[in-house]
């Protein structure tokens, strides 16, 4: 999590800390954020071999993200109005380690995308 604007140097960042742990075929699914589309964003994806589709403009129930946001907000973070930042990251921290170890929950996000693994 980061609590300010993403630019180019924190996607670039971003893509080098995956790089780490995916190892094989990646398909990176975006957005239409300018620093997913930043030459030095691009060149290091493209050193790492990976495949990138856009998402199209305005189109957020292709956004697997979208219903991560959805699931987070109506179960995980249900009823838990923060006035603290650093609270509230705290609980979007774990909510977000709740699902990774839900594998039905992600297939069933990405399966309203309309993704498949």
């Amino acid at each position: 999590m980061h609590d300010d604007t993403i630019r180019t140097p924190q996607v670039r960042h971003f893509v080098s800390h995956l790089h780490r742990y995916l190892k094989g075929p990646v398909l990176l699914i975006w957005d239409g954020l300018n620093a997913h589309r930043s030459p030095t964003v691009r060149a290091r994806i493209e050193d790492y071999g990976w495949q990138v589709e856009r998402l199209p403009a305005y189109a957020p129930e292709l956004n697997p993200v979208e219903g991560l946001w959805a699931w987070a907000k109506g179960t995980a973070l249900a009823n838990r109005g923060r006035d603290d930042l650093g609270l509230l990251m705290d609980a979007v921290w774990r909510a977000t380690r709740r699902v990774r170890r839900a594998p039905a929950v992600l297939r069933g996000l990405l399966a309203k995308a309309r993704l498949s693994l």
